[in-house]
């Protein structure tokens, strides 16, 4: 199954359907709905490698400018920066890193949800902002739903071919943490997703196995749930860091295994 959930039949179609991934094509207004997939995706690998994560604007304009050359005013855009932009960049944090450091997981879905809100006109009773068909998943349920200063990029891992085994890991692990946080259950193991995106690196679809075996979200459930209340989201982070890094250095030293594409060779520091 490559439909790893409900959302992601809904954020690639606009509607529930039974069609596998390679089956589709991307209309281009949901470009910076596949945009922010990647780029979610992308900066939770860069924070598990401990790197200090800031502004994620920065990461969902270089996502988009590898699908669309309309990077400044794509549609959804305005909606996807603000709410980017309220959640990890205002309120004191410093970004994303930070916001994992300071807020417990369900504090960062309680602003995720209220930012979106705000931006869409819920909270305030005005004129309501259209919303870009692919985002319709993250609207309040029974609200309608219509289409509707350059920043520095931030240099994508690896080159050549490799570059999309890597967007298909950033895609995979993006759509199951918005998944998670728009409440369905991402039941299926994240290698289907890998594969279905386009990943064909057997260590990597090997580690997402181990790690993921149980679901995405019974794995971070588990976490969260073994885990003293107030524990902040930074906890539940390097312990997927962890196990994803320890999975990926044994699939790469077990013999008969093909060598990891270079653009992953950052990832086996994970958990050292």
């Amino acid at each position: 199954m490559r439909n790893i959930s409900k959302l992601s039949r809904v954020e690639l179609c606009g509607r529930e359907t039974s069609f596998q991934f390679n089956e589709l094509r991307f209309p281009g207004s949901r470009k910076a709905r596949i945009a922010l997939d990647r780029a979610v995706g992308w900066m939770h690998l860069d924070d598990w490698k401990k790197l200090k994560v800031g502004n994620p604007i920065p990461y969902f304009r270089s996502a988009l400018t590898m699908i669309s050359r309309n990077v400044t005013n794509a549609p959804g855009q305005e909606t996807v920066e603000y709410v980017l932009q309220e959640v990890f960049f205002n309120h004191g944090h410093s970004g994303l890193s930070d916001t994992l450091n300071k807020l417990t997981m369900q504090e960062i879905h309680a602003r995720l949800t209220d930012a979106l809100r705000q931006r869409l006109g819920f909270t305030t009773g005005g004129s309501m902002v259209a919303i870009t068909p692919g985002f319709e998943d993250m609207l309040p349920r029974n609200a309608p739903s219509s289409a509707g200063n350059p920043l520095p990029t931030v240099k994508p891992p690896g080159s050549g071919g490799g570059v999309m085994e890597r967007c298909a890991l950033e895609e995979a692990l993006g759509v199951a943490f918005i998944d998670y946080f728009n409440g369905y259950s991402v039941d299926a193991d994240l290698t289907q997703a890998f594969v279905g995106f386009g990943g064909t690196d057997i260590n990597v679809g090997n580690a997402l196995s181990v790690v993921f075996s149980a679901g995405f979200t019974k794995t971070l459930e588990g976490l969260v749930s073994g885990a003293p209340e107030g524990t902040k989201a930074r906890y539940f982070m390097n312990a997927l860091a962890t196990s994803f890094g320890n999975a990926l250095r044994v699939s790469v030293n077990t013999a008969g295994n093909p060598d990891l594409d270079p653009v992953f060779a950052d990832l086996t520091i994970l958990g050292l």
